[in-house]
């Protein structure tokens, strides 16, 4: 207790969180390619796990980053959903949505893409090296993220889109801080 961490260390990860009785989820790197105009790609390295700040001008794909996040997390590879239609490149492509993050004490590599070349993909980093595919994939995302396949209230605190911080919550629809 009160020993201080080297830059980018990373923490232990409690393996339940007492609350809800899903897990802490730590996110360590992003990874896109053919979403919005990260045509040919764009990866965000070395994150934290704990409070990372992604910072930068107008235009340079901050929302394009936490809606493909957004997207990853909540919506199966083989949803035929506007939001996976909406973050392809204008020119067409089948977007490509990569992910390490920690959670239950392991990290993993959430890799889905979405349209034209559909598939899934979730690997244990960790000592057991365990590849997923498909649906089986998509299992256990959800049960990694508190077991549930609709994940919005829960993203939705964490997550607030552009001019929608002043939004009032649509309570009637679960809608719990407006959505992404």
């Amino acid at each position: 207790r009160g020993r201080r961490r080297g830059r980018g260390a990373a923490a232990p990860v409690p393996a339940q969180s007492r609350s809800r009785g899903g897990c802490v989820v730590k996110l360590r790197a992003i990874r896109l390619q053919e979403v919005g105009h990260f045509r040919t790609g764009v990866a965000l390295e070395g994150l934290s796990g704990r409070f990372d700040v992604i910072a930068g001008p107008n235009e340079m794909g901050k929302s394009t980053i936490f809606r493909a996040l957004d997207v990853a997390f909540r919506w199966p590879h083989d949803s035929e959903r506007t939001v996976a239609k909406d973050l392809a490149p204008n020119t067409g492509g089948a977007p490509l949505i990569e992910v390490e993050f920690e959670a239950a004490g392991t990290l993993w590599r959430l890799r889905k893409r979405y349209l034209a070349q559909k598939s899934a993909e979730l690997l244990d980093l960790g000592g057991a090296m365990r590849l997923l595919r498909g649906s089986d994939a998509e299992a256990k995302l959800a049960s990694l993220l508190a077991g549930r396949l609709d994940r919005k209230p829960l993203l939705s605190l964490l997550w607030v889109g552009q001019q929608q911080s002043l939004n009032l919550p649509d309570l009637a629809n679960n809608d719990v801080a407006g959505g992404v």
